[in-house]
């Protein structure tokens, strides 16, 4: 009875833990590409210019959290705070699968704002491209052409965090 019970209980472990969207440990940071629950933090940068803002941060404290997995697309929220501003962007995109030497290419988009401080300028429609491996999270994004006068790029690049032991 014992060794049904364990042979049972092997069988749902590897079975949750192959379903898309399934949690990876997050003790170890290759086991997916961007699991539910992990968190990057480090930079972004940002140059050009924007008609309603006079004085652009020419950098951002960033942190990337991924909150919704399904198969390759992912959903997240993107953190960003300068000179005491910030807003969160609501963030969507999609991750391929590693290939031979273990990165992964995605694309994501800002899609709207869930919270920004008063008199921030936020910019949602803004497609951001990059890999991660290795649990390093880099990549490009750029305001897409308009005729607002708005024209804003820049680079970032993180590290997934690990949460200590409770």
């Amino acid at each position: 009875m014992e060794l049904r019970f364990l042979t049972l209980l092997a069988v749902l472990v590897a079975h949750a833990v192959s379903e898309p969207g399934a949690v990876a440990d997050p003790q170890k940071p290759n086991d997916s590409p961007l699991p539910v629950g992990a968190e990057y933090k480090g930079k972004l940068t940002q140059q050009g210019k924007h008609p309603k803002v006079t004085n652009l941060p020419p950098e951002f404290e960033a942190v990337f959290v991924i909150t919704k997995r399904d198969a390759e697309k992912f959903e997240a929220e993107t953190r960003l705070s300068a000179d005491g501003a910030n807003v969160t962007y609501l963030t969507k995109g999609k991750v391929a699968a590693p290939n031979d030497a273990g990165t992964c290419d995605f694309k994501c988009e800002w899609t709207g704002v869930k919270d920004s401080s008063g008199g921030y300028i936020s910019v949602p429609g803004v497609p951001l491209t990059g890999t991660v491996k290795g649990g390093k999270f880099k990549g490009t994004w750029q305001y897409p052409h308009n005729n607002d006068g708005i024209v804003l790029s820049g680079t970032f690049e993180m590290e997934r965090v690990i949460p200590k032991p409770k």
